[in-house]
């Protein structure tokens, strides 16, 4: 259960454009599952699908960050639909610099549907979703109720109409 939570996360933040370090981490790439989700092409680099993949909308949706460490390294958000959730691809995608405890990504021209929201704080802001011997090294978080194990679309979902949606998040981990 630890490898899926904690590939799901690294993926999160790869989806925002980052990359993931696993050098700390006993993750590995025998795991079918996670096999299937990303591709490693040996220089560290992640690849697969990439943001972008769906068609832009006229919504606007909201994600609330709680548990933010102000001034502690970018917090990147990641909207994921159900086919891309736990993966490297990501729908949409933004970045927010913490000034606050709380803070507020803005997300426009979201497609109306289900998404779930991935968010990571890079601490030390080396662009990288840092995993240690014990799991994730940097706070991290879905949208929707508290699961344990490896999340789960449905918990994590919320919806987004035309006009848009919002969702909270709270950061847990270091």
């Amino acid at each position: 259960m630890r490898t899926f939570l904690v590939a799901a996360s690294m993926l999160a933040l790869a989806a925002c454009g980052g990359s993931t370090d696993t050098s700390n981490t006993a993750v590995t790439n025998d795991i079918a599952a996670v096999d299937t989700m990303i591709t490693d092409d040996g220089m560290g680099n992640m690849t697969g699908n990439t943001a972008g993949n769906m068609a832009m909308g006229s919504g606007t949706v909201t994600v609330t960050i709680n548990g933010v460490t102000p001034n502690g390294g970018p917090v990147l958000v990641a909207l994921q639909g159900e086919g891309d959730f736990a993966k490297q691809a990501a729908a949409y995608s933004t970045r927010v610099d913490p000034t606050a405890a709380t803070v507020t990504a803005t997300i426009s021209g979201v497609a109306p549907g289900s998404y779930a929201a991935a968010v990571v704080q890079d601490s030390n802001s080396d662009g990288t979703f840092t995993i240690g011997e014990t799991g994730p090294a940097e706070p991290f978080g879905f949208s929707g109720s508290a699961q344990s194990g490896a999340p789960t679309f449905g918990p994590a979902s919320f919806n987004v109409a035309e006009s848009g949606g919002s969702a909270t998040v709270t950061l847990k981990g270091k």
